[in-house]
Order: C-alpha cells, then sequence, then structure tokens
C-alpha cells in the first residue's frame, strides 16, 4: 500500500517540474532569441510481482515503481524573424551565436539587439561588450552622426563608413554542450568542449529573432501537467484514507 503512495508522489513531483519549465516557457513569449525547454520523463525499471505460496499460476503481472525527471532538454529550433527596421538590430544564422564578454567569462546568445554604451562599445541589451575577431569591439562616435555607426550582413562594424571590426559568430557542433544561464545566454556546460567558428555567414540587419515558444501549444501542456498533477493528488488522498481506516478501524477488530 505504502508502496502506491510512493509512486502517485513520484508522479505528482515530476508533474510538479514540468509546470516549472512550462510556465518559464510561456514567460519568455517575447523575449528575443529565448528557446523552450522541454521536460522527459522515464519510470524506474518494473518489478514482476508474483502470489507467494502459489506455485501453479502465482505471475500477478509487473508494476511500475514511479516516474523521476529523466532530462530538461533546450529546443534550438529558430523562432520567427520579425522586423524592427532597426539598424543595430541582427538576426543570426540558424546555427549561430554571438559572443559576449561578462564578468563571468565569455557567454553566447541569439538575441541581436545591440547598442553602444556610454564608454563607447558595442554591447547587448545587459550591457555585455560584444566581441569581434579582435576583442570587444569599440567604437569611437566623436563627432559623427548617430547614423555612422552600421553593421552589414557579413557582420563587418563600420563607423563612419571605415571598418572597425566583424562579430565574432559561433556555433555549437552538438546542442547539449549549451548550458543556459539566464538573460537569454548560454555557457558551455563542459568547460572542455571547443564551439566552431562561423566566418561564413549572413545576418539580417533590421531583423530579430524572436522566441520559439509556442503558446498555444504551452498552454495545452501547462492544462494537461495540472490535470496529471490533481490525478496524482487524488490516488494520494485515496491512499492515505485506505491507511486511515488500516490503521483506526481493522485495527480494532
Amino acid at each position: 500500500m505504502l508502496r502506491g503512495l510512493y509512486i502517485a508522489a513520484s508522479g505528482m513531483l515530476a508533474e510538479s517540474t514540468r509546470n516549472d519549465v512550462i510556465a518559464n516557457n510561456l514567460a519568455n513569449v517575447n523575449t528575443t532569441g529565448f528557446k523552450k525547454d522541454g521536460v522527459a520523463m522515464k519510470s524506474f525499471p518494473e518489478l514482476l510481482v508474483l502470489r507467494l505460496n502459489d506455485t501453479r499460476n502465482g505471475m500477478v503481472g509487473t508494476m511500475s515503481r514511479g516516474t523521476v525527471i529523466d532530462e530538461i532538454k533546450t529546443y534550438h529550433g529558430v523562432g520567427p524573424i520579425l522586423s524592427t527596421g532597426r539598424r543595430l538590430d541582427v538576426a543570426l544564422p540558424p546555427e549561430g551565436m554571438l559572443a559576449l564578454q561578462t564578468p563571468d567569462g565569455e557567454r553566447y546568445t541569439r538575441n541581436g539587439s545591440l547598442d553602444v554604451s556610454s564608454d563607447g562599445y558595442l554591447v547587448n541589451t545587459d550591457g555585455h561588450p560584444v566581441l569581434g575577431e579582435y576583442g570587444p569591439i569599440a567604437v569611437d562616435m566623436t563627432g559623427l552622426p548617430a547614423g555612422s555607426l552600421q553593421i552589414d550582413e557579413n557582420g563587418q562594424v563600420l563607423v563612419g563608413g571605415e571598418v572597425v571590426d566583424r562579430l565574432r559568430v559561433v556555433a555549437a557542433e552538438d546542442t547539449r554542450q549549451l548550458q543556459k544561464v539566464g538573460n537569454s545566454l548560454y555557457t558551455l556546460a563542459d568547460q572542455e568542449a571547443q564551439l566552431n567558428e562561423v566566418t561564413d555567414y549572413r545576418l539580417r540587419v533590421g531583423f530579430l529573432e524572436s522566441s520559439n515558444v509556442n503558446p498555444i501549444s504551452e498552454m495545452v501542456n501547462l492544462i494537461t501537467a495540472m490535470r496529471s498533477f490533481e490525478a496524482g493528488s487524488r490516488l494520494v488522498q485515496a491512499y492515505d484514507s485506505t491507511l486511515d481506516r488500516a490503521v483506526n478501524d481493522i485495527a480494532r477488530i
């Protein structure tokens, strides 16, 4: 009886995690370059149940021992490309990511919304310097109009028509090497892994890649997860009621 209680509880814990992941996906529907996560579950190895002292046909069948989260996987499919008309917005090729310099080391992002910092560096929306082929990209706009800074489809950064650097774009051979660290940033899950430098690429200037989350699908998934959690909750209550009777009523007999 207690085994059934543990099985129901393990299912509730798994569905609770799944609910959190879906909620995070929905919260980032409008986050530029966000990639949705999915939950993979697996069951513990099943047991073969036999009746005691039944030598003829004692087989009852198999019994599950519960469910556990196997993996939280990020889906790296390309989201819709939307026009912004902004000269410092770039949509990256499907496999590419921009390299950034952060206080925690080098990080990578699909968010191509860029700007210029107060100290004259090309930065992302969080103020992290964007890396070019020669390091952080400095853009000296002294005495030049705002429109003098441009990025072309080849990733070249031009100030007043002069090329100052080229955006460094990298790609992972296996997306499982990438680990989310928040704010649409990634790091390498294995520090010994290497990213490939992408040299032959084309950007779409004046466009941004939106989140690849489908809100309708995620709402359906959320309802399914909630229903599964509720079913597990009702099962736990049923076992609790049965145990109550076993302790308080049957014990009197």
